[in-house]
């Protein structure tokens, strides 16, 4: 009697559960390996990253949203593209459905997919033929050998709009019109980067550490913020992202000043009041390099290109290679104060903005 008491208990208790079981959405994400078609709707066979496959059904209704920008959702969602990284999040129990080489797999409808990466096979092609996959993702772009490993990734160039740094005042501080020839001349700037020459190193660099399946990659990137301003001119920074070997990077920096009403790009020696060999003497003097030799080496590789201005002092930075004595980068720092400020044009120190 008991026996059966218990087996009803727990029938009723399976069938008060089974709502709630069949309500929980489950996140299910991979990448898309097969699309089939059915009555239902399209199901998209997922491999995870354990490698198990599992399907997702996309109904009339399942609304597609994505984190790659320029997807067609709409479009995408009529015909998905083969080894796209997505997320779905489903109910229900699933059924079985078999796949075109006549594995079985689990299906589940769902509510919603949001797209992660999308891949353009044989997008880049290497000086000796070699064909890479493009990899595009929320916030970078990645080169990939087609069943091999990373070769480089991008970060999405941003800047100069919609990029802020502390206080300082953004690009929507300028005028309309010098917003307009700033975005053109960094435009017209593009990447100062090559690309194709990038990878054609890490490729390189591959094929001499054997082809190892953890090969760590290369990094590029670029990045325009604002760096200073006053009421005359707004400074803006192009950060650089630099491989220099596989899973190593350097960051190059440049500014460019910019009148702020016009957009007239300032030039870097123009902001001094005295001569460019009096402005390199003197900020090398304010530097105070102990080693002669040194000094020698940064006055005959000074360039504009090295001049970073902040908003409360300047930089000058050396990249990697330009000093033949230093094996890496280096630079110094000197605050807007006594012999700077005075070869420095007054209307070009930038300036605290007033509260308000």
């Amino acid at each position: 009697m008991k026996r059966h008491v218990l087996t009803a208990l727990l029938a009723v208790c399976l069938v008060l559960a089974l709502p709630a079981f069949l309500g929980r959405e489950r996140e299910i994400t991979g990448e898309i390996v097969e699309v089939l078609r059915d009555s239902g709707g399209t199901v998209l066979v997922l491999e995870t990253d354990r490698g198990r496959r599992t399907g997702v059904l996309l109904e009339e209704n399942t609304t597609i949203g994505s984190w790659v920008s320029g997807v067609d959702t709409a479009a995408f969602g009529a015909s998905p593209q083969l080894r796209s990284g997505v997320s779905a999040g489903c109910r229900g129990l699933g059924r079985s459905v078999e796949t075109g080489n006549g594995e079985s797999v689990t299906v589940r409808t769902a509510s919603h997919l949001a797209v992660h990466s999308i891949r353009t096979p044989g997008a880049l092609t290497l000086a000796d033929g070699t064909a890479l996959d493009r990899v595009d993702q929320s916030n970078r772009v990645c080169y990939e050998l087609p069943e091999g490993p990373l070769l480089l990734w991008e970060d999405t160039p941003i800047g100069p709009e919609n990029v802020h740094t502390g206080d300082t005042e953004g690009f929507d501080a300028l005028s309309p019109q010098a917003q307009e020839k700033v975005l053109a001349h960094y435009r017209a700037q593009g990447p100062l980067y090559d690309l194709q020459a990038e990878l054609e190193r890490a490729w390189a660099e591959y094929r001499a550490a054997g082809e190892p399946e953890d090969f760590q990659g290369y990094t590029v990137g670029q990045e325009i913020r604002p760096a200073g301003s006053n009421e005359t001119l707004m400074y803006f920074c192009t950060e650089l992202t630099l491989p220099v070997e596989a899973g190593v990077v350097e960051s190059r920096r440049l500014t460019a000043a910019f009148d702020r009403n016009t957009g007239a790009l300032i030039d870097n020696w123009d902001i001094f009041t005295c001569p460019p060999e009096e402005a390199v003497r003197t900020i090398l003097e304010l530097a105070e390099p102990g080693d002669t030799a040194l000094r020698r080496e940064m006055e005959a590789a000074f360039s504009p290109d090295m001049l970073l201005f902040g908003q409360d002092g300047l930089e000058v930075f050396f990249p990697r290679g330009s000093l033949p004595s230093q094996e890496y980068g280096c630079g110094f720092y000197v605050a807007y104060e006594g012999p700077l400020a005075d070869i420095l044009q007054d209307w070009a120190l930038p300036r605290t903005p007033a509260a308000g």
